[in-house]
C-alpha cells in the first residue's frame, strides 16, 4: 500500500508523526508504521528513510518540495519524534506537495486509519 502525503491544504504545514495503524477485528490496533521526520534537518523530504515499518523512502511526485526541519509538534498524551516535514510558501502562493510512500499491509488487513499532526500557519 502508498501512502500520500497531500499537505496542500495549507500554506505552511507542519506534519509530525505521520502514523499508520490497522484495526483488527478483535478491536486491537497495531501500529504498521511511523515516521515523526526526526532524521532532519534536510532540503527535501524525497528519499528520507527515516521512522520504522516503511518499505520505500519518501517520493515526491509533484513539482513543490517540502524539507525537513524541527521542532515538530506536539499532542499531550501521544509520543513523538521532535521532527518535522514543512511545505513553505512562495509569495502567497500555495504550494503543490505530494509525497508518496510505500508500507506492507499484515495479511487479512481490510482497513487502516491514519493519523498525523498538522499546523496551517497560512494566516
Amino acid at each position: 500500500m502508498t501512502l500520500r502525503l497531500f499537505p496542500t491544504v495549507c500554506r505552511r504545514s507542519l506534519l509530525s508523526s505521520v502514523g499508520a495503524a490497522m484495526l483488527a477485528s478483535t478491536a486491537s490496533a497495531q501500529l504498521i508504521a511511523y515516521d515523526g521526520f526526526s532524521n532532519g534537518p534536510a532540503p527535501d523530504l524525497a528519499g528520507s528513510n527515516g521512522g520504522s515499518g516503511w518499505s520505500a523512502a519518501w517520493a515526491n511526485v509533484s513539482t513543490d518540495p517540502s524539507f525537513l526541519g524541527a521542532p515538530g509538534l506536539s499532542y499531550q498524551g501521544l509520543s513523538s519524534s521532535p521532527g518535522a516535514a514543512i511545505t513553505p510558501t512562495a509569495g502567497g502562493i500555495w504550494p503543490s506537495s505530494i509525497y508518496a510512500r510505500s508500507f506492507a499491509l499484515p495479511t487479512g488487513t481490510h482497513t487502516i486509519y491514519c493519523s498525523f499532526l498538522m499546523r496551517d500557519d497560512a494566516a
